[in-house]
């Protein structure tokens, strides 16, 4: 695993992806214990359907499901095999996950924008 932190931490330095990454892909072993080279897409099914049944957001499971690719991505290059098919499929395995509302503005910022108006006209609107 300390390989796999080392190939994240190159691609996403300064953040704290490598160490979620690697916690998730730990919580796979757990879940399907076979040699990385037997998995399935059938193995990272009952994975997704066992994180849904636990209550797993959506979220959480889109984490989880690209720190897998990026794990199988990282077994195949080691081993030299990078046409080795990746069990993990993205539109297979990670749930639609919805749009987000837009959030609301900071008063902080309401009143920076209040303050740069200059304009009469524009400082009459509620």
């Amino acid at each position: 695993m300390a390989q796999l932190e080392h190939y994240l931490r190159r691609r996403s330095p300064g953040r704290s992806t490598p160490v979620h990454y690697v916690s998730d892909v730990r919580q796979f072993q757990r879940l399907c214990p076979k040699p990385w080279a037997e998995v399935t897409r059938t193995d990272v099914d009952a994975c997704v359907d066992a994180g849904l049944a636990q209550g797993w957001q959506p979220a959480t499971l889109q984490r989880r499901v690209a720190a897998l690719k990026a794990f199988f991505a990282f077994c195949a290059d080691e081993s030299e095999q990078p046409d080795r098919p990746n069990p993990v499929q993205p539109e297979r395995h990670a749930p639609y996950q919805g749009d987000r509302l837009p959030r609301d503005v900071s008063d902080e910022t309401l009143e920076q924008l209040w303050l740069a108006i200059d304009q009469p006209r524009d400082q009459s609107l509620p």
